[in-house]
């Protein structure tokens, strides 16, 4: 286990504390009265270790105020521990120090804000690693929980305190909590795949929103009743067979009387028939006299076409020869700019001038067939290196000459094949133009066949002498008929609208029964739901139950409550510390400090770390629970000056 104990602490205008200089042994008192820095020598403490006070603070004021309630300037907070970790000391410092400037042409310094100096073992260092020394020391949260014995029921919120000493007890599984009860084992296969609480909360889903449909049942219940109509359907029924007799009555008269127009209507339709073949005659005739300008005109558009697909290649071959050209202007300046770079390369020369003729480090001359040698190594490796990168320059300009010439042979290509299409497209537009000439001069003019005219003769006689016999005839006047018939037809319509809402009476009757019936099942499948809901409750106590028998043997006076029933028979988990069965929050300050320090033990074992406690309050304490921590009592008396009082053990007060 690691054993952490403070040895020193030197506090310099931090908070109210002027200066102050404490050596502490296994149990260190520290009286006085009210507001003399009791708790104030904590908050030190932990903004040395964790920049923090004693309550996990980090916007609090560490600068010593005035009557006025405002910092007072030129006093820097200084914090000094000593500490001893398994038995090596190691000494830390930390200073909050104020930053004053002086701008130029201005008489006095100006303020511009705080930085904080770190120093371990007097030696200063930068944040970064301080805080790497502190977390070997101890790691933050657990030192918190193992200094203030109010740290764990008062700072951490339930769902952490939970998993804190879920840590130290252990989990139970699954299957442990199904085996103490068949009727949970409904659940297993569920919870091998998801939490309870996700089952929980998907059940209570379904619940609302079957609840939801459920309740909007018997509105549209309701809905169905109001629609369905008290009609005397069978009395409508027989309405309607007697007006079908009376219209079947008229529409036979209607037939009578239409059998003497029969033979006018086939005359109508005759001339009609007359009249369109004569129509088609004329149109052939046309058609006979138009062929010539038909055909031109195809001739025309197939002349065009080509034209157009002959200009289409000419411009791609355009582009073609403009895209080689600019190949060609690129490969060229590359070929130039190749070329000034071998002449200048040739033209290179090597200076041996700055060969040294002493030894730069013992300053001995060198002999003159020393320098000579190497004059003339430099002279063959620069001649080296400069053949070949001539060689190489030589080789690329082959290189863009040969792709200049390739491409020159390709524009000349591609020129030829332009001057081509270009003798195309003057051919065949002339022959456009010589087919638009012929257009010009073709008459279109219907031609009749001695046949057609002799039909077209006979055709109009014969329509001629249909329409006077029609024009003559005098039909019997059918209007009341008509308007009889009419009549019942509408009066039959309106009763057949009528008699529609019987079937529609018939639907809604269904459509209410369907209701019924989903309304049934609805509530099956909700008591299905609330029934794995109840049980998942159930595994939740049932865990909770033998987590509680789990925690509680870990600790030798406070006990755990992990879930408090709602009044619905429902549960919600918490995670609340008993003294004697009153929560935490309720005890007095003697069970809080006694609960927190039994917390602090079994923690300190399960962490194995053992570190200095801070007791605020200690008055309220006749006696303190066996525990082998360091102790640092704060205790309100009515000392003034504060009063150091060191003991070798928990001692009277």
């Amino acid at each position: 286990m690691k054993l952490i104990i403070l040895k020193r602490l030197i506090v310099e205008n931090f908070k109210g504390i002027k200066e102050i200089n404490i050596d502490f042994e296994k149990v260190t008192n520290i009286l006085g009265e009210n507001a003399l820095g009791k708790t104030s020598i904590f908050d030190a403490f932990s903004w040395l270790m964790f920049d923090k006070d004693s309550k996990n603070r980090t916007d609090f004021e560490i600068k010593p105020l005035d009557e006025n309630n405002c910092t007072v300037r030129g006093l820097n907070p200084t914090v000094t521990g000593v500490l001893e970790i398994d038995g090596q000391e190691v000494k830390l410092t930390k200073t909050y120090k104020e930053k004053w400037t002086k701008k130029r042409g201005e008489a006095e310094k100006t303020f511009n804000g705080n930085e904080t100096i770190y120093e371990i073992n007097d030696v200063p260092v930068k944040k970064t690693e301080y805080k790497k020394k502190i977390s070997e020391i101890a790691e933050e949260d657990q030192f918190k929980l193992l200094t203030n014995p109010y740290f764990f029921s008062d700072s951490l919120n339930w769902k952490e305190a939970r998993k804190i000493i879920l840590e130290v007890a252990g989990d139970v599984t699954v299957g442990q909590v199904i085996d103490t009860n068949k009727d949970l084992e409904q659940l297993r296969v569920e919870l091998e795949s998801q939490e309870v609480d996700s089952i929980m909360k998907s059940k209570k889903a379904s619940i609302t929103k079957l609840g939801a449909r459920k309740k909007d049942i018997p509105i549209r219940i309701n809905e169905c009743d109001r629609s369905i109509v008290d009609i005397d359907f069978k009395a409508i029924k027989e309405e309607v067979k007697l007006l079908n007799k009376s219209l079947e009555k008229v529409e036979d008269e209607l037939l009578d009387s239409s059998k003497v127009n029969e033979q006018i209507l086939k005359d109508k339709e005759t001339v009609f028939s007359m009249k369109k073949q004569i129509q088609d005659m004329h149109q052939q005739a046309m058609n006979r006299g138009s062929a010539k300008k038909l055909e031109l005109m195809d001739k025309l558009r197939t002349a065009e076409n080509e034209v157009n697909d002959f200009r289409m290649k000419l411009i791609t071959v355009d582009n073609e020869k403009k895209s080689k050209e600019y190949q060609k202007d690129a490969v060229t300046k590359e070929t130039d700019r190749l070329r000034n770079e071998y002449i200048n390369k040739q033209q290179e020369i090597l200076d041996t001038s700055s060969i040294e003729t002493e030894c730069p480090t013992c300053k001995r001359p060198f002999e003159t067939n020393d320098i000579e040698a190497k004059r003339q190594e430099l002279l063959e490796n620069f001649n080296l290196n400069k053949s070949k990168i001539l060689k190489d320059i030589q080789a690329k300009g082959f290189a863009t000459k040969k792709e200049v010439e390739k491409i020159t042979t390709e524009l000349e290509e591609l020129s030829d094949k332009s001057s081509e299409l270009l003798l195309v497209i003057q051919d065949k537009s002339m022959i456009v133009s010589s087919i638009k000439s012929e257009l010009e001069d073709v008459k279109v003019e219907a031609v009749y066949t001695n046949e057609d005219r002799e039909t077209i003769d006979m055709l109009n006689k014969n329509i001629s002498d249909l329409e006077e016999k029609v024009e003559n005839f005098t039909g019997s006047n059918n209007d009341e008929l008509r308007n009889k018939k009419r009549e019942l037809v509408n009066q039959i319509n309106e009763l057949n609208k009528t008699l529609a809402k019987e079937g529609l009476n018939k639907d809604l009757e269904v459509r209410k029964q369907e209701l019924l019936d989903e309304e049934k099942e609805l509530g099956i499948e909700i008591a299905k739901q609330e029934k794995i809901v109840m049980l998942c409750e159930l595994f939740i106590k049932t865990r909770v139950n033998m987590l509680e028998n789990n925690i509680n043997s870990k600790f030798k006076n406070v006990r755990f409550k992990l879930f408090k029933e709602q009044v619905n028979g429902g549960i919600d988990e918490t995670c609340e510390a008993l003294i004697n069965g009153v929560p935490f929050s309720n005890a007095n300050t003697a069970g809080q400090i006694n609960a927190g320090l039994d917390i602090i033990d079994t923690l300190s074992k399960h962490f194995s770390v053992q570190a200095p406690i801070f007791i605020d309050n200690r008055e309220s304490v006749n006696n303190l629970i066996e525990i082998d921590n360091q102790i640092i009592n704060l205790v309100v008396t009515k000392d003034n000056p504060l009063k150091i009082q060191n003991c070798s053990i928990e001692g009277v007060i």
